[in-house]
């Protein structure tokens, strides 16, 4: 009897030692995000917000985008296809993907998710991240949910570890290039509610144009300002990143900042505001530009969006056809 029992808990040891090698007893899967289990590894995803789809690319996981909505517009990703808009995506379309799994942000709409859910799709919504904690615990939470439980969260970490790293050397690599020794400054502008507005200090846009080795003037602090352009023209900031073209245009016509030693100087550049809320690569680029800018003189025009990026091709090509039409005849090449 006592010999019968050695061989249980000996052949018990043996199957606890091999669960421990084989990772049966600590699995990467079924990987639970908030009440979603998910017991596999996605292999065709549909994602339906930039941030995380700048995340997954980062991490050298675009394959597995199988769609993503029309705010998912970075170039790189532009071959997936379209499946409408971030809130109301085209179910149907979804659907005929074959997609495991949706990832999406809080703005999906209700009847969207449950729809998705009813056609036995999983649906994860992940916060939007504006801090950099908050992005570190996307980049995390994407990686388990791509590749499981420990390869997925030390994958997550390494790569957010990686990107800091990058940006680092960015930063490092401007270090000592302001000339006269004193830290340049800048500030960037958008338009809300048809009014100047700014990023704040608490924003992960302020992290990026930490980057630059500049002071962001409104990096101290987060309240909401009244007056941007009195803070602007007080401050008179190196240089100026902007959103779009309204945005210049109401620059350009207020008294007090065009009148700015950056905006006399032309020493003012636009940044789509999209570029700064996407962690991934879409940041790497950003800084880059922001940095050639900066100590290089160089202007870059960040692509905002694949579409843009094609709407331009094709207006170059248009306008290239254009002047070659318009060229005039050669001697002898024109009929009686």
């Amino acid at each position: 009897m006592k010999k019968f029992v050695s061989v249980i808990l000996a052949a018990a040891m043996m199957f606890s030692l091999a669960a421990l090698f084989t990772g049966c007893g600590d699995s990467e899967y079924p990987v639970k995000i908030a009440n979603i289990k998910i017991e596999k590894e996605p292999e065709r995803i549909v994602v339906l917000d930039a941030a995380t789809a700048d995340i997954i690319n980062y991490m050298g996981y675009a394959g597995k985008i199988a769609g993503r909505s029309e705010s998912v517009d970075q170039p790189e990703l532009a071959a997936a296809p379209s499946v409408g808009g971030k809130v109301t995506p085209n179910i149907d379309n979804i659907i005929k993907l074959n997609a495991d799994l949706v990832l999406c942000d809080p703005t999906l709409s209700d009847g969207s998710k449950e729809n998705l859910i009813q056609k036995g799709i999983q649906v994860v919504s992940l916060q939007e991240p504006n801090t950099e904690t908050e992005i570190k615990t996307n980049y995390i939470t994407i990686g388990k949910i791509l590749k499981g439980n420990n390869t997925g969260k030390s994958e997550g970490i390494g790569a957010y570890d990686r990107l800091v790293s990058e940006l680092e050397e960015l930063k490092n690599s401007v270090a000592g290039q302001s000339g006269n020794g004193a830290m340049k400054t800048v500030c960037y502008l958008n338009l809300k509610n048809n009014k100047l507005s700014r990023l704040s200090g608490d924003s992960y846009g302020n992290v990026l144009l930490g980057y630059t080795n500049c002071v962001n003037i409104f990096s101290a602090g987060g309240t909401e300002l009244t007056d941007i352009s009195k803070v602007v023209a007080g401050a008179n900031p190196s240089f100026v990143f902007y959103n779009d073209e309204p945005t210049l245009r109401m620059i350009k016509k207020d008294a007090a900042l065009s009148k700015i030693d950056a905006v006399k100087g032309n020493k003012i550049m636009r940044v789509p505001l999209s570029c700064f809320s996407r962690p991934g690569e879409t940041a790497k680029k950003t800084v880059a530009a922001m940095n050639d800018f900066i100590y290089k003189g160089k202007v870059t025009n960040l692509k905002e969006s694949a579409s843009e990026a094609a709407r331009e091709t094709t207006q170059a090509a248009t306008q290239a056809a254009s002047q070659e039409t318009s060229q005039p005849e050669e001697e002898g090449d024109s009929e009686e």
